[in-house]
């Protein structure tokens, strides 16, 4: 009986980390709306320069060094307690140096950048690399013995906590006539206080922490070169959108002042506008399908088979509707989410790419599961390079469609080598039963479908906030209307994976028992 208590307490625990996680990423993405609307476009910019740093530190030690420290507690029982303290002294040495280089290199990133004035805010990220490693400790430690509760309650507690720090620091900034670099600032030292109270949250729970006796270990350079090997890969492909726009934060700006722009810093702001979007859609297409992921470890060949697929297709599915369908109401949205329609083009076409780092960090997952992913950073790298030369190429003639096509292109770059290097069996997902040609006619039946109606809506009024607001929940209804129909009688989907999209087994259901 103890088997089977210990597996459902994992089960129920793992989807509370799911939920946690979701929430958190939800709120990472939202808030940015709210700032923009309180600073502008100027004072967006400002802010969005530096957040790269916050979601490259995330990304290295919330995600990859708790999955680390998670699969090096789970193998080996006996030794718990000799690895917790070599991971522990090694997040502290992590943490203090790259918060002291951080620190001391402020001024220089800063000048990189285009902008002297953001060194401030820069050193405001420094608590936030001290501490992040212990907190990845700590969650990966939890994690490793099964307990999920600590990680999920202390991610979202962090979260609540930024947010609240950044929104206030916006309205204090509103209200008393704040210059926009010092509110930047106290906005960013958000990640930091966060860091502190997740810190907090995790210390509560440590008295749950049981280690073993520790027994013989290994070296620990092993340890470490498991890290730089598995960890880090997790953590740049949980990054794509961050990658993308370090290299945009370092040379977007200056190659606009070069060309000529007018007020490049206001178009920078507006250019950022398309990163919470992204996030958001890659955050509902992919949440749900990597959810059944955890169960690859403990399935069959056939079923680990069918749980990839059906992984994939829904995956793939949901990310291709939210984007089609994002690119085809951008105008409204940008006018709805950020008073104005500014750059819509250019926005639409940055979004695209969000099919493709859904496609790569999906079949990434399943290759580290199958041990298949050696060389998948390289490729990373070789598409963050080719991201960085045609930035070079295409921002001075075209501005903000330079580079928008420059991230597509490294994008889509970096999906077609990984489906290149795919075995047979994932590449056949897409081929299967016409999946992929039936997934462009429905996703460009729903565009066609929505682009009349939207032509005939701006026909009778203008494209203002509030009928921009009528205009986007129609259009998402109709939307979410004409994919349902178009995959259903075309077969896009199989009959298991309806069941599993939320509401639809409840249709089918009603369905059948109507036919009855």
């Amino acid at each position: 009986m103890r088997e089977p208590a210990r597996q459902a307490n994992f089960m129920t625990g793992t989807w509370l980390l799911s939920l946690a996680a979701l929430i958190a990423k939800i709120l990472s993405a939202l808030y940015r709306i709210p700032l923009q609307n309180i600073v502008g476009d100027r004072g967006f910019f400002v802010y969005q320069q530096i957040y790269p740093f916050y979601g490259l530190a995330s990304s290295l030690a919330l995600v990859g060094l708790p999955l680390f420290v998670s699969q090096v507690m789970a193998q080996d029982h006996t030794a718990q307690q000799a690895n917790f303290q070599r991971l522990w002294r090694f997040a502290v040495l992590w943490g203090l140096s790259s918060a002291l280089i951080l620190w001391c290199g402020a001024s220089v990133l800063a000048q990189l950048m285009g902008d002297k004035n953001l060194a401030p805010l820069i050193k405001a990220m420094a608590l936030f690399y001290a501490l992040a490693p212990l907190e990845g400790v700590l969650r990966g430690t939890f994690q490793g013995q099964l307990q999920m509760e600590p990680t999920a309650f202390s991610q979202i507690s962090e979260q609540v906590v930024r947010v609240a720090v950044i929104i206030l620091a916006a309205l204090a900034w509103r209200q008393k006539n704040l210059q926009l670099y010092p509110m930047g600032a106290w906005a960013h030292a958000g990640a930091g206080l966060g860091a502190v109270v997740s810190l907090a949250v995790l210390a509560f729970y440590c008295r749950k922490l049981v280690f073993s006796t520790t027994s013989a270990v290994g070296p620990r350079k092993i340890l470490y070169r498991r890290f730089f090997k598995e960890g880090l890969a997790l953590s740049i492909f949980g990054s794509l959108i961050i990658l993308w726009q370090i290299v945009d934060t370092f040379n977007l700006l200056r190659l606009l002042q070069q060309g000529h722009y007018d007020q490049p810093q206001i178009i920078k702001g507006i250019y950022d506008r398309g990163q919470p979007l992204a996030q958001l859609v890659m955050v509902i297409g992919l949440s749900f399908a990597t959810s059944l992921m955890p169960q690859l470890g403990q399935s069959n060949l056939a079923m680990q088979q069918r749980i990839i697929t059906v992984s994939c297709r829904l995956g793939l599915w949901l990310t291709t509707s939210a984007t089609v369908g994002l690119v085809v109401l951008m105008p409204q949205i940008n006018t709805l989410l950020f008073k104005d329609a500014a750059y819509s083009g250019p926005l639409a076409l940055y979004c695209c790419a969000v099919i493709f780092w859904s496609y790569a960090t999906l079949m990434n997952i399943i290759m580290q599961a199958r041990h298949q992913s050696q060389g998948n950073v390289l490729l990373v790298c070789l598409a963050v390079v080719l991201k960085l030369l045609l930035n070079d190429l295409l921002i001075k003639p075209w501005g903000l469609w330079g580079a928008s096509w420059a991230t597509v292109i490294a994008s889509a770059f970096l999906a077609l080598k990984l489906y290149q290097r795919a075995t047979a069996d994932l590449k056949s997902i897409l081929w299967r039963d016409k999946y992929f040609p039936k997934l462009v006619l429905v996703a460009g039946g729903m565009a066609v479908v929505v682009g009349i109606l939207l032509q005939v809506e701006t026909f009778f009024w203008p494209t203002t906030r509030g009928y921009a607001f009528v205009e986007v929940v129609v259009n998402i209804i109709v939307g979410v209307l004409c994919i349902g129909i178009f995959s259903w009688h075309s077969q896009l989907l199989t009959i298991e994976e309806w069941h599993l999209v939320p509401l639809m087994k409840y249709l089918i259901k009603e369905k059948d028992d109507a036919l009855r």
